[in-house]
């Protein structure tokens, strides 16, 4: 990769960019994948409806638990350590669906592919703020996040085409997909540095400079940390400021998102249409995808105005889904435009 080192002009795309942006893209990909094995799995099986509750829980259950050790553990083993974690679960966890024919192995292989789903998506998400050039940050990081609907659009499809085959053939194909997007993970995490901001923050400074050389070059090391003189007097230095106000912000957006789009997609669909979840699945990523190319504006939108509209949106929708319940229960018209 020394082919990249050199005086870059600030913000320069590079090839490492380019493997961190699959990477990156990759594992938000897996992410909703994953997420949505638990509506898909409830086919698989015979249960009870209290036993079919706790598995379509099991998905934000699992992803919450790994966002939450996944944070710390990146802080103290690095980001690179991590994937590499995340990785072996989805290997393992991904041939284990394969010959889960019981209710318990689905629960037990599926907590392994969502706790590393969490990991991955948290760890993504600090990793590509740490390392991604400054002037297309913004835009890189909403795109990424575009992957996540892509992600259940590609489920939604696997299963839709094996709904007619056995269920053995249907969670080897989900399985199989998995298997490909790792091998994808690993052959572009060859080619990812590690966060340059954490090994500094842990004293290792040399390594930083060292791994910023081989990767960018010196120059673009200092661009990319955001060196002391590029930020000298700024405000926002301080990382603390508003920190409560900051954090319950951030919490009741995932909340918001997770219940707005996930109660709609994941639950509600497969309770009063168990035989179309995967038609579901498919309408409701496709228009979440489509939504998502938003993000080629991500330089040019405020944050906050994206994030204002679109929980008013979610709020106007959910109190719709509320009111409406008698007319979408029974026509499905209806329910596909919610």
């Amino acid at each position: 990769m020394g082919g990249n080192a050199g005086n870059l002009s600030f913000g320069h795309w590079t090839r490492v960019d380019t493997w961190a942006f699959i990477s990156f893209s990759m594992g938000m990909f897996l992410e909703a994948y994953i997420f949505g094995m638990s509506t898909i799995a409830t086919g698989w099986v015979a249960m009870p409806a209290s036993l079919r509750s706790l598995l379509l829980s099991w998905s934000p259950l699992w992803l919450i638990i790994g966002i939450i050790v996944s944070g710390p553990l990146s802080d103290k083993i690095g980001r690179k350590h991590v994937f590499y974690i995340t990785m072996i679960m989805y290997g393992i966890a991904a041939i284990g669906i394969v010959f889960s024919d019981t209710y318990y192995l689905i629960l037990l292989f599926l907590a392994i592919l969502l706790f590393g789903s969490g990991g991955e998506m948290n760890t993504i998400m600090a990793l590509s703020q740490e390392i991604m050039p400054t002037e297309h940050r913004s835009t890189t990081m909403l795109l990424e996040l575009n992957f996540i609907p892509l992600g259940g659009v590609v489920l939604a499809a696997v299963s839709f085409s094996t709904a007619s085959s056995s269920i053995f053939y249907q969670r080897f194909m989900i399985a199989i997909t998995i298997l490909i997007v790792l091998i994808v993970l690993i052959a572009s995490r060859r080619y990812l540095p590690e966060s340059f901001l954490w090994l500094a923050s842990i004293g290792r400074e040399d390594q930083a400079i060292n791994d910023a050389i081989k990767y960018y070059g010196r120059e673009e090391y200092l661009r990319r940390t955001m060196n002391k003189k590029e930020l000298e007097d700024r405000e926002d230095l301080d990382k603390t400021k508003h920190l409560g106000l900051k954090i319950f912000s951030t919490l009741t957006t995932a909340f918001a998102g997770t219940t707005g789009f996930g109660l709609i997609a994941y639950v509600l669909g497969p309770v009063f249409y168990p035989g179309l979840v995967a038609l579901i699945l498919l309408v409701s990523s496709v228009a979440a995808f489509g939504t998502g190319f938003i993000g080629f504006f991500g330089e040019r939108i405020s944050r906050r105005s994206m994030l204002l509209w679109g929980n008013v949106g979610a709020l106007v929708f959910t109190i719709i889904t509320y009111v409406t319940i008698s007319s979408w229960t029974r026509y499905l018209i209806i329910f596909g435009f919610l």
